[in-house]
């Protein structure tokens, strides 16, 4: 008997491949940070960055599948650890990072967080209100559900959209905002579309022609627009990336349903063995999420020193290396007694 057949492995390749992305984010986004977009280093970075950018969405859906499953008890006790825990782990990566790169304004940095650990407030807080929304997500109300989304995208999602491309001042989003229409704004429609693309995945596969085709030319947009806009005003990338931009939710969401449907097909043919692997590297997807900031510096600093005379070399040796030390680094860290707890959910 397979021991492994109650697992959905596909979302453990889900996961693994969303950390990938979130990898090549971090390691693409220097070539956009520092460098004007008339060079090719930008264009370069921005076409990666911009592909990349299921990372996030990819993570936050995985979770609304599971955590807002009724099917699956979640007590308000076996939540409160959940939270617990995160609140450890941001306090040790959070001093962490504080001690290695800004020991000089500790307060501020550990506070705040090394840039991408905002995941892990995100995440409490997205918990925090799990109770409140596994009460209303239940089958019955799934047209709720996607009226719930649909408002979100107008109000808050479309808003962020057109200020990057006509008006960078925010003022679509301020005049969005008279509505008061706070509560659907943020990430927290990712997290419901996790749990409806799970649910509602017969119907949803009906209209996966249209999803596939809006997938990629949301994510064309996003390229033309972050290289075009930026010409103009080089912070404009800032909207076309954010996960709250209305091109990056349909671009992620649209890429999660053709890979579930593909490697829900595909692990049928998988041997065990191949699975086992799969799980493996999935568990150790959060504490490559923690560690691979530390090095992605640390081998941004080595290519100084390397002349590869190749800023794509640069970026193949940033990415595959941070990805490769990333994983054994939590592979022995997961061995350690009481460490291992540090970068386990």
């Amino acid at each position: 008997m397979n021991k492994l057949a109650p697992r959905e492995i596909e979302y453990d390749i889900l996961r693994i491949i969303a950390i990938l992305g979130v990898i090549m984010i971090h390691v693409s986004g220097i070539y956009v940070i520092n460098y004007q977009p008339n060079a090719i280093q930008f264009t370069i970075g921005n076409i990666l960055d911009s592909i990349s950018r299921f990372g996030v969405p990819f993570f936050v859906l995985i979770s609304g599948t599971f955590m807002l499953d009724n099917d699956k008890e979640l007590s308000i006790n076996k939540l409160s650890k959940k939270i617990l825990k995160l609140l450890i782990i941001l306090i040790v990566w959070s001093a962490f990072y504080a001690l290695i790169y800004n020991f000089h304004d500790f307060t501020n940095a550990f506070l705040y967080g090394h840039y991408h650990l905002w995941y892990l407030y995100f995440i409490i807080g997205l918990y925090l209100i799990t109770p409140i929304l596994r009460k209303f997500v239940r089958k019955e109300n799934i047209s709720v559900i996607y009226y719930f989304i649909i408002l979100s995208l107008i109000f808050s999602y479309l808003p962020m959209t057109l200020d990057g491309l006509f008006s960078h001042s925010d003022s679509i989003s301020k005049f969005s905002n008279l509505f008061s229409l706070n509560f659907v704004s943020g990430l927290t429609s990712y997290y419901l579309a996790g749990w409806l693309i799970k649910s509602d995945f017969i119907r949803i596969q009906k209209y996966k022609t249209f999803l596939y085709f809006a997938c990629i030319v949301s994510l064309i947009l996003i390229i033309l627009f972050t290289q075009c806009r930026t010409l103009t005003t080089f912070s404009a990338y800032n909207y076309f990336y954010h996960n709250s931009n209305i091109l990056v939710f349909i671009y992620g969401v649209a890429l999660f349903v053709a890979c579930k449907n593909y490697f829900s097909k595909k692990i049928q043919n998988y041997t065990d063995k191949t699975k086992n692997v799969i799980v493996k590297l999935s568990r150790l997807t959060f504490g490559v999420y923690l560690v691979h900031a530390s090095i992605i510096n640390l081998l941004t600093s080595i290519v100084k020193h390397l002349s590869l005379n190749s800023f794509i070399l640069e970026i193949i040796f940033i990415f595959t290396g941070t990805t490769i030390f990333s994983f054994i680094i939590c592979y022995i860290i997961l061995k350690i007694k009481y460490l291992n707890k540090l970068i386990t959910l």
